[in-house]
C-alpha cells in the first residue's frame, strides 16, 4: 500500500511521496521476497478546506473545480499535481503521476502494481506504452 501518507485525516501533503514510496518498499523487502510484492498505487486525491477534507476520484476533481478559480503545479516529489484555490488545496494522483510512480517502482526492480482503486480514474494512463 503506497498511498495516503496525506489523506483527509491529516494537513495536506502528497498522497504517496517518491521518497515515502522508496521507503514502503525497501521495509517491504525485510518482510518478504521481492518477486511476492504488490504494490498499491493511488488513483486519487485530496481536497482540504479550512473545516473540511475529502478523498476525490479524479472524474470528481474535474467536477470540484468546475467554476473555481485556482492554480496548479506539478509536484517534483511526488510527481501529483497541487492545486490550489482561495479556499481549498488538493492533490490529486493522476495518470502522470501514476505513470511516474510505476516507473520509480521498476526502476526498483518491482513489477506488480494494483491500482486503488479503479473506476474514475484518469485513464490516461492506459495510453502509457508499457514495454521495456
Amino acid at each position: 500500500m503506497a498511498y495516503d501518507e496525506h489523506s483527509s485525516g491529516s494537513n495536506s501533503g502528497a498522497i504517496s511521496s517518491f521518497d515515502w514510496i522508496k521507503d514502503i518498499a525497501s521495509h517491504n523487502l525485510t518482510l518478504i521476497e521481492k518477486d511476492k510484492i504488490v504494490i498499491g498505487i493511488p488513483t486519487y486525491g485530496y481536497v482540504w478546506t479550512k473545516d473540511d477534507s475529502q478523498g476525490l476520484q479524479f472524474y470528481e476533481f474535474n467536477k470540484y473545480l468546475q467554476k473555481k478559480q485556482y492554480e496548479e503545479k506539478r509536484d517534483s516529489g511526488s510527481g501529483e499535481r497541487i492545486i490550489k484555490g482561495q479556499d481549498f488545496v488538493a492533490w490529486l494522483s493522476d495518470s502522470q503521476a501514476m505513470a511516474a510512480k510505476i516507473n520509480l517502482l521498476r526502476s526498483l526492480g518491482f513489477n506488480r502494481f494494483i491500482f486503488w482503486h479503479l473506476g474514475g480514474m484518469d485513464e490516461k494512463l492506459f495510453d502509457e506504452s508499457w514495454q521495456k
